[in-house]
């Protein structure tokens, strides 16, 4: 049985980059992940790109009905209640329902060969990995049962990509391996879709402070009292509605750091970082305690290769970052 560390990643991949992709390498290395619309189903028929994900009968129904000839992955439900951003409420059969789909299956004379699942993003247990696991291994037993032989097993993601996580993935690798050794025979390809794992730590993103001000605010205390509480604000040219959206989407926490070493004794005030947009709620970090800066310092954060760039916007006219790339040692790729 191939261990994690030799697992291929298959990663979900939109309509516009399919015809490069197929292109680009094999077929057989292309899985569609997401809900298919037609003109998707047709663009991979005409592409021969014939791995794809299905969860519901009117998924399948829809794919028999233009790619007879494609080969399905049955996406389950999985134990997400270990990941902050939990998908199961969107995507996957319940074990009822997928027992009900592989028979849909069978009597439809589909192409079923694998099943797939996804943890939920920042998993944060390989006890969701093993108990899905096991819920993988009943159906395989029952397509074999019904006369479909299953051949493929896809994992998903969750997997974290930093150090800063609650757990690494060489954690979850080993809590999971023996568990896929045990359950499947060699002749059950594992495949991943790790791409946190690949992209997060890829990235750091530097800003320069153009602004900044003191200001005070004002609230009631406990006895009644008027309590003042005074804080440095700074503003950066990217916020929450650029690289930043991840704090509102991702729940991430950036954390900011000074890019010029501050000395020992440096005092820390009362921080709050914005970002550049006319939005009260673009704010990056808010009442940190962090050393004195002044307009053309740097700050910088790690992590920022996830979830962040793909999804931000130009709102107000701010236009994304500049990407440059640079090579370590280590073979990595950091961009600002």
């Amino acid at each position: 049985m191939l261990g994690l560390n030799l697992l291929k990643s298959y990663m979900p991949i939109q309509l516009k980059e399919l015809h490069n992709a197929a292109n680009e390498c094999t077929k057989y290395y292309i899985k569609y992940s997401n809900m298919l619309c037609v003109d998707h189903i047709k663009h991979a028929k005409e592409r021969d790109v014939r791995l794809m994900t299905f969860d519901n009968i009117s998924e399948l129904t829809k794919i028999m009905k233009i790619f007879p000839d494609a080969e399905l992955v049955l996406r389950i439900a999985s134990n997400d209640s270990l990941s902050l951003l939990p998908f199961g409420f969107k995507f996957g059969a319940t074990l009822k329902d997928a027992i009900a789909l592989i028979s849909a299956c069978k009597d439809m004379k589909a192409k079923l060969v694998g099943i797939s699942f996804h943890v939920g993003s920042c998993c944060y247990s390989p006890l969701a990995f093993v108990d899905t696991l096991k819920r993988a291994k009943e159906l395989f037993m029952e397509a074999e049962r019904l006369g479909i032989h299953l051949s493929l097993l896809d994992i998903g993601g969750g997997f974290p990509g930093d150090e800063e996580s609650k757990i690494t993935f060489e954690e979850i690798a080993s809590a999971i391996e023996p568990v896929i050794d045990a359950l499947f025979d060699d002749g059950v390809q594992v495949i991943a879709e790790p791409g946190r794992f690949f992209c997060s730590a890829s990235t750091t993103s530097a800003l320069q402070v153009y602004s900044k001000r003191d200001y005070t605010s004002r609230r009631m205390g406990e006895n009644g009292d008027i309590v003042e509480i005074e804080e440095v604000q700074y503003y950066l040219p990217d916020g929450v509605y650029g690289t930043f959206n991840n704090i509102i989407y991702d729940h991430a926490s950036p954390i900011t750091r000074p890019l010029k070493e501050p000395p020992l004794d440096a005092i820390l005030k009362n921080s709050t970082f914005f970002g550049p947009t006319c939005d009260s709620i673009d704010v990056i970090a808010k009442q940190i305690h962090f050393p004195s800066l002044e307009i053309g310092d740097w700050v910088y954060f790690l992590n920022m290769g996830a979830y962040t760039v793909a999804a931000g916007s130009t709102f107000n006219g701010f236009e994304r970052p500049k990407i440059l790339y640079k090579m370590i040692k280590e073979g990595l790729g950091h961009y600002l």
